[in-house]
């Protein structure tokens, strides 16, 4: 239906949602805040059933694998190692099966120890609680890595976060450890075979193993980081992949502020009122357009400014490029047209909810118009 400040639609199902628990609101709406772009959360009330189905369908899946697939592997390895023959004992066909066979066997090694992971620590932890999606846009320095130009006002990146109800930190803290050797158990089981066609100068940096992350404790909360982004693509000290434990939450991030926000309430941001934060909802979703349009038009002026130059420092890519090159003035121009009609879209916002007769559904875009 039309309305004075957008477009409503509503729709009713005569079914119950059985992987969704609607009966209370979903408190991950009270940590939207007025940064965040995108947002959706939903709380699981079929976890661990979900997960055995796929697990036991994944186990049938690697055995088709095994029963139909075995031969021909064997055999485009052993025509393999004949083409590049090493220092073996045995025939192509012998090593080709004796490799095949290690390597399934691994398989098999590593994804039982993660279903065991899984079903003993993880979903035990995380049955019945809320998982949410979040994409804030969070403000950081002058330069967000070395090869960008610095900018007059800092600016904002789009940076997921995924934030998972708990009820066990402890649990949930050995789980990521545990998840962690399986992952460096997979590489190095990889490494070594593969090592058997490949020298150990070739294999040197084609695998490596996880790092154990830096642990920080603040109150309550304990957070792990890894520093891979800022030691291989040289980003600022802030953009760290990383994981947070609070009382009630999991964080899993790219910003260590994100991270902290995004464990506790915020300020609840106004596009679309509280109403949805105290209603029972099976899934609550939203993409606030203002925010990213306000945020975007920021890297549109940064670029702009550098219109006769280029704002990243590519020279080490010597390859030539046939480029377009307007002035400042121009580019702006040709922007401000498509910007207002762009800006006069709101926001999109999604709620579904259980009713006595089955399933509602509500979906609301906002319209304002922002012309003269």
């Amino acid at each position: 239906s039309l309305q004075d400040d957008g477009i409503r639609v509503s729709a009713m199902y005569q079914s119950k949602i059985k992987t969704m628990d609607g009966s209370k609101p979903l408190e991950l709406a009270n940590h939207v805040g007025p940064d965040t772009v995108a947002f959706m959360a939903s709380r699981s009330s079929t976890l661990t059933k979900q997960y055995e189905f796929v697990s036991k369908w994944s186990a049938k899946a690697f055995d088709i694998v095994q029963k139909l697939g075995k031969e021909k592997f064997i055999e485009g390895m052993a025509k393999s190692i004949e083409k590049n023959p090493k220092d073996l004992d045995g025939t192509p066909e012998e090593n080709a099966t004796r490799l095949v066979e290690n390597i399934l066997s691994r398989v098999e090694r590593v994804f039982t120890k993660f279903d065991t992971v899984t079903r003993k620590r993880l979903c035990p932890t995380i049955e019945g609680q809320e998982i949410g999606i979040f994409v804030d846009m969070v403000r950081g320095p002058e330069t967000w890595c070395a090869d960008m130009k610095p900018s007059a006002d800092p600016l904002a990146l789009p940076l997921p976060a995924f934030v998972i109800g708990h009820s066990d930190s402890e649990r949930l803290i050995e789980a990521g450890a545990r998840y962690l050797d399986v992952i460096n158990e997979a590489l190095v089981s990889a490494r070594e075979t593969i090592v058997e066609l490949a020298s150990e100068e070739e294999l040197e940096d084609a695998f490596f193993k996880l790092p154990a992350p830096e642990r920080l404790e603040e109150g309550n909360d304990v957070s792990f980081r890894w520093s891979m982004l800022v030691d291989n693509f040289q980003a600022d000290e802030s953009l760290r992949t990383g994981t947070r434990v609070s009382e009630n939450w999991l964080v899993m991030n790219f910003h260590d502020g994100q991270a902290k926000r995004l464990t506790k309430p915020s300020s609840q941001n106004d596009l679309f009122g509280p109403a949805k934060t105290t209603e029972p909802s099976a899934l609550l979703a939203f993409m606030d357009n203002r925010v990213l349009m306000e945020n975007a038009r920021e890297w549109v002026d940064y670029g702009a400014s550098f219109a006769d130059e280029d704002p990243f420092d590519l020279s080490r890519f010597e390859a030539e490029r046939d480029t377009l090159q307007f002035t400042e003035t121009q580019m702006r121009e040709a922007i401000d047209g498509i910007w207002t009609i762009a800006e006069c879209f709101k926001g999109i916002s999604l709620r579904t909810w259980e009713v006595p007769e089955g399933t509602a559904s509500e979906m609301l875009l906002k319209f304002e118009d922002t012309g003269p």
